[in-house]
């Protein structure tokens, strides 16, 4: 199995390479902030909730198996948007709606659901890549349509020549997924 692009950082953090941990910093941070900024937070606040979320990340690294699904990003950022919404929890007169404990299963179900949002965007992608004929038999095959019915739609001689149509546009469709490099990110 290919190692994840991410995982170079989680070997980093377990060498306790300070170039990897400022890699990690450069990358990451810009986007931990920006979300602070934008929901009642300061740049100290964003610099608290980034070192905690560090915190986290050490502890599963150093104490677990911890595998890379989506990337080492999505994950980190959902545990430091969780950080920050507990701590406004504390700080609210009117608490905002998320459990006390950062619930770690619950960052995983939405890193698979992460996962299968870019899965789909990708698929969309590439079959609007398709010509329209291969996007409308697909698609009425997709629909459940018989292939004697999607032959008379779409003008073709018989089921056979749109069974030769759909294994063509099948085809194509995987290939164009398939030679997308996000496509290896997405592939658990």
């Amino acid at each position: 199995m290919k190692k994840h692009k991410h995982q170079k950082y989680i070997e980093g953090i377990l060498k306790r390479d300070s170039k990897m941990i400022q890699e990690i910093y450069t990358l990451f941070f810009p986007a931990i902030e920006t979300y602070i900024l934008k929901n009642r937070g300061s740049a100290d606040d964003a610099h608290d909730v980034f070192q905690e979320g560090m915190q986290m990340l050490y502890n599963e690294v150093t104490t677990k198996d911890f595998r890379i699904k989506a990337g080492l990003n999505n994950w980190f950022f959902i545990v430091c948007r969780n950080i920050w919404y507990k701590k406004l929890n504390k700080k609210a007169k009117s608490p905002v709606t998320i459990d006390e404990e950062i619930d770690l299963k619950s960052v995983e179900d939405t890193e698979e659901m992460m996962i299968a949002n870019e899965r789909k965007q990708l698929y969309l992608s590439k079959f609007k890549q398709l010509s329209e004929k291969c996007q409308q038999v697909l698609s009425l095959f997709f629909d459940h349509v018989k292939m004697a019915e999607i032959a008379i739609k779409l003008g073709y001689k018989n089921a056979n020549v749109v069974k030769k149509k759909k294994s063509e546009c099948q085809k194509k469709l995987t290939q164009l997924i398939q030679s997308d490099p996000l496509f290896k990110e997405l592939v658990i």
